[in-house]
């Protein structure tokens, strides 16, 4: 009765230095009892395993009795569920943490847009509140010195057309803080368009490897 005894990679070359007597004790067949005498030994041979990333041998035995077959049967599709449980582990772990850093890049990515827009509303906000605090306070002198030059005309005339410049003056100022504030709001919104695209791309990088490494994985299974 031939038998076949599958030894893993790393149990090949201990295998091969083996004299017959000792590789019979080392590796014995499960299906026989202890102490079975084999009647031949056709020898270790080396053949790639399409199903596992490991390289294996085997080991021919012919016999008398006849081996436990439906135990070697059991024993073989226990390893083999044992390696494709740890495969699946495995790409579970590997799509675990590709997907958290694809997170965190994203979120860090967020993070800073809104650390820059807000960063830039502060700094805007104030300068208008100035601004506006200013302009307020030229109205009211204005109106101050109206009432103080009800008798003097030309002054008044002339006061008027003074605040009227400084009016103008600030509303002009204000006109050209606001497209500077719109154009910087633009220049910033086609950065963090431009961060995100790559940010995007990184993300399908990573993607694209996790893809071919799962494939790879599924492949050699």
């Amino acid at each position: 009765m031939r038998c076949v005894i599958v030894l893993e990679d790393q149990q090949v070359e201990q295998a091969r230095e083996l004299p017959k007597p000792l590789l019979q004790k080392q590796y014995p067949h499960p299906g026989y009892s202890p102490g079975c005498e084999w009647e031949r030994y056709h020898g270790l041979y080396d053949r790639p395993a399409p199903r596992y990333s490991r390289r294996v041998a085997v080991m021919i035995f012919v016999g008398d009795d006849s081996p436990n077959l439906n135990f070697l049967l059991s024993t073989t599709a226990a390893d083999i569920s044992k390696a494709l449980l740890a495969k699946r582990k495995r790409l579970e772990m590997y799509t675990k943490a590709s997907l958290k850093t694809s997170n965190q890049k994203i979120e860090n990515v967020w993070k800073i847009q809104q650390e820059q827009r807000q960063k830039l509303n502060t700094e805007y906000s104030q300068q208008f509140l100035t601004l506006f605090q200013q302009w307020e306070m030229d109205v009211q002198k204005a109106e101050e010195q109206e009432e103080k030059i009800t008798n003097m005309f030309r002054q008044q005339q002339k006061l008027f057309q003074q605040a009227r410049i400084v009016q103008g003056q600030r509303l002009k100022t204000i006109k050209q803080l606001y497209e500077q504030f719109l154009k910087s709001m633009d220049d910033l919104e086609k950065s963090h368009e431009s961060l995100l695209t790559g940010a995007q791309n990184e993300l399908k990088k990573e993607m694209a490897m996790l893809q071919k490494k799962i494939m790879m994985d599924t492949v050699s299974i």
